[in-house]
């Protein structure tokens, strides 16, 4: 069972991860997470994802996020109670080696 503590590593970045079927072809700690989230090996992904302690900024991997747009106008979509703008998962960010 995946249990997301409060600041440690995404559960939705383990997700996303475990859509990819492919193997990437890197020898670094995206193909390493990669490799852990599809066995599904919990443990060796939060330490893939730089241990229980680590901050979420100095995390590998992040959740990528799109403004969506209205293919008409070409203007963001604005959330109608906050007026933020609407944004959609793309995929995920890697920093790292």
């Amino acid at each position: 069972m995946n249990v997301q503590r409060i600041g440690g590593a995404s559960v939705s970045v383990w997700w996303e991860l475990r859509r990819l079927k492919e193997k990437l072809g890197l020898d670094c700690a995206l193909e390493k997470a990669r490799v852990v989230a599809d066995e599904r090996k919990w443990d060796d992904f939060i330490n893939a994802m730089s241990c229980v302690f680590a901050k979420r900024k100095d995390q590998p991997l992040k959740l990528a996020y799109d403004a969506t747009f209205n293919k008409e106008t070409g203007e963001c979509k604005l959330g109608f109670y906050d007026g933020n703008i609407i944004q959609t998962l793309k995929g995920l960010m890697f920093k790292g080696n």
